[in-house]
Parts: C-alpha cells; structure tokens; sequence
C-alpha cells in the first residue's frame, strides 16, 4: 500500500491542532497514513491537545529554521509521499489528502504538488484577499515558476530524501526546493480542490480600505464560499464547558438550574462539561458538582480567580476545551437566545473572551481618596464634562454572570476580562435584572 507520512510542525497552536488532527483523521484515503508531529518549543496547551490525541512527538529544540525542522520530520520516517501541513491549517474535507497526492501517482514528472488555501470568516479582510488572490480555483502545472507553498503540499519521499530542504535560509525554504526540482528537469502542480482552511495571510501592509474594496470584488468574482468554518468549529463539535455560579445571596431554584442545564447541555460537543459551584450539593446528573467552600479561592478574592480555578479544574480532570462560558445564576434571564448569540460572536471573532455588556447613560462618582483620618471622602467623576447622550462616548456596564466566554490564552494569561476582550449587548428583550435573596436589583 502506498505510504504517506503526514509532518505537522508546532508552535504554540493550541487554538487550532486538535481541530488540524481530526480533519487528518478523517481523510477517506487508500493510503497507510503516518502522522509526524514536530513541536518547536511550545509553551502553550499544545502538547497537551497532542497527548489527548494519542500522538506521539518529536521535539525540536535548536534555533528555528523551517527546512531544518521540516528535514528532522522526514528523516524520521520512511514514506512514498511526504505532505507538508502548517498546524494552523485544516483540510476542508475528507477527500483533502487522497486529492492532493493524485498528480503525483499519475505524473512521474511531478517533483510537488501545493493545494489551495481558503480563508475562515473570521480572517482579516487583508489575509482574506491575500489567500483568494494567490490560490485561485483552476490547476496547473508549472514548469518555470517556482512558487511553492508547504503550509499545505505534498512532495515525492525519493526526491525529497535526495534533496533536502534548504537548512540556511529562514523562510522560502518552499521555493528554494521547488526552484531545484525544476533546475533538475521536473514539474510542480498545483491542486486547486486539495483545500484547506488558512485562518492568517501570506503578506501584510495596505491600507484597510483599500483592502476591504479589493476584497469584496474579489469575493464577488470567486467561486469559494469563504463563510464556512472546519465542522469541528463550529456549535455541537466544540469543546465548550459551562462554569455555573450558584452564589450563596440566592436560593437554590432546582427548577430552573435543571431547566438552564438542559438547554446548555446543546452546546457541550463531544467532550464539554457543566461545572456549578453551589453552597451545598445538588446531586444533578452529568453535573460536576464543586462545593464552594472546596475551592482554594476566598470569597474575598477577585471572581476571575474563582472562574480559572474551575476551568483549569475541568482541564485538569476532564479534557482540554476549546471555550469555557462563565454564567452566574443571580441573573434572572439566562437564556438559550443569549448563549448562542455570545458563543457564536466568539467563534466569529479573534477575541480571547467576550462578555455581555449594556450601554450606562449614568454619570458616575468614585471616592478617590478614604483616608479613614480625614472626616470626609474626597469624590470625583468619571467624566468630567456633563455632556448629553448624544454627545458623550457612551461607556458600558458589564453583564459577566449574564454570559461571558474566553478561550485558552484568557485562560492561561489568567486575565479576566482579557487583554483582548469583545463586547455585545444581549438581545433587546432581555432582563438583566439580578436575584438577591427575594428582591430584584
């Protein structure tokens, strides 16, 4: 049977290599398949999501050269055919492979074939128009051009064992190869239906503007659909898990808990969790259920501690997750309208959190200086213009326990809100009054 080792470098790619592996996994293809993971020094959950997988993997330590990594990779393993395939990149569908190694068993005279790369909705709009302008939807062969792409390539095992890639340079290792493969009388092909989804561009610089005309012509020109996302990011593939707060100032409503789980209970995909931290146990099935007073962080501590704490409690103990969503029961509208809305906005965005927010028209004072020896506080405004409405940069309040998501990075950086947080406002009908006890406020 024809073997293809497929080498996936890495480098702190946890937001994309488990949704890269199953996509590999997945390929319908007559081929005995070797996956060759080669990690560059990852400081993330990367090598865990690998570990989750079952993979093995090679660890490179040496100053980062891309030809150099890519030979460790290949002189690893014995194979009729290498595929090149960047971490962040996820073959579009289960036919990827077995269409990108095509040109090579028909044509003796293809050195390498490179395959097309597709932009995610939530590309920029400049790595959008790089990728639909360079990648285009009709093959080729090339016999003078040496342009060559390994974010998604497949090269013949004989030659690329004859010839190395370049170990100096430290990029366009690609095309230095390519270059080489034509000199010595082959070819290259390229293979517009061996997609993959590519989330960065090739290039940067351009005025935005520009960039946004450029595209929406191109798009309107194009026969790709470019608002699709990989099936395991999207809503019911996703490993999202719910940190629910029961917080001690309101009642245990066992009605309505069970009623808010079963609907977020859609959202969990394979291997999600539902996490309630209450006072006392509740006993829900499927639930993992945390006492309050078991957790290490006080009650006087910050609310983003408490929220990592259990997050890295479901990591730890469960899986690694792709989102988590805090939730905190004291609001009285938690609904499955505002869950999906928050979620998708996430999935949509380059956000490491998003939270539900409302717009403040208040003018607002904070004490400024309580010296518990003076007799008096010392107040100032937030603003110090008493502008109308319309003429005021509208600040907004902070809906956290209404719905708040963030990813690893958040995680990790242990910063909540993240550094790079996203702000929605729920849906117009939505009461963001909160429970305390048997009042409203």
């Amino acid at each position: 049977m024809t073997s293809v080792a497929i080498i996936i470098r890495t480098f702190n790619e946890e937001k994309w290599i488990r949704h890269c592996l199953e996509a590999c996994e997945s390929q319908e293809a007559p081929f005995d398949i070797n996956i060759v993971l080669i990690d560059t020094g990852s400081q993330d959950s990367t090598i865990e999501l690998i570990k989750e997988k079952g993979y093995n993997y090679i660890q490179y330590k040496d100053k980062y050269i891309p030809g150099k990594v890519l030979n460790k990779a290949i002189n690893s393993v014995l194979a009729d055919y290498y595929v090149i395939l960047s971490s962040h990149c996820i073959p579009s569908d289960n036919n990827w492979l077995e269409v990108l190694i095509k040109p090579l068993l028909k044509d003796k005279n293809i050195a390498g074939v490179f395959g097309r790369q597709i932009p995610l909705p939530n590309s920029e709009d400049i790595d959008k128009r790089d990728l639909l302008m360079t990648f285009g939807c009709e093959s080729r062969y090339q016999y003078k051009d040496p342009f060559f792409h390994n974010a998604n390539s497949a090269l013949r095992g004989e030659l690329i064992r004859q010839i190395n890639f370049c170990e100096k340079q430290t990029n366009a290792e690609d095309r230095i190869w390519a270059k080489k493969m034509i000199e010595k009388g082959y070819c290259l092909f390229y293979e517009s239906e061996a997609k993959v989804f590519h989330h960065h561009g090739l290039h940067q610089g351009s005025p935005p503007a520009r960039v946004s005309g450029v595209l929406k012509s191109i798009i309107n020109t194009s026969d790709e659909n470019i608002d699709l996302f990989p099936k395991s990011m999207t809503i019911g593939y996703l490993r999202i898990s719910f940190i629910i707060l029961l917080p001690d100032y309101i009642d245990a409503d066992l009605k309505r808990i069970k009623l808010i789980i079963d609907f977020l209970r859609n959202y969990l995909g394979k291997n999600g969790h539902i996490l309630l931290i209450s006072e006392e146990s509740l006993k829900l099935d499927q639930v993992i259920n945390v006492l309050r007073n078991s957790l290490k962080t006080k009650k006087n501590e910050s609310l983003s501690k408490l929220i990592f704490e259990a997050s890295n409690f479901i990591n730890e103990k469960k899986c690694t997750q792709d989102l988590f969503v805090y939730l905190n029961l004291s609001y009285v509208d938690i609904n499955k309208i505002n869950i999906e809305k928050i979620i998708e906005y996430m999935i949509n965005s380059n956000y490491d959190m998003c939270t539900f927010v409302t717009p403040s028209y208040d003018h607002l004072w904070y004490v400024s200086d309580n010296d518990k020896n003076k007799k008096s506080f010392t107040y100032k405004p937030l603003e110090d213009n008493l502008l109308s409405a319309d003429y005021r940069q509208i600040p907004y309040k902070a809906l956290y326990g209404l719905g708040s998501i963030f990813n690893l990075k958040a995680l990790r950086d242990g910063k909540f809100p993240a550094k790079l947080t996203g702000l929605i406002e729920p849906y117009k009908n939505t009461n963001i009054n909160r429970f305390r006890k048997n009042d409203l406020y």
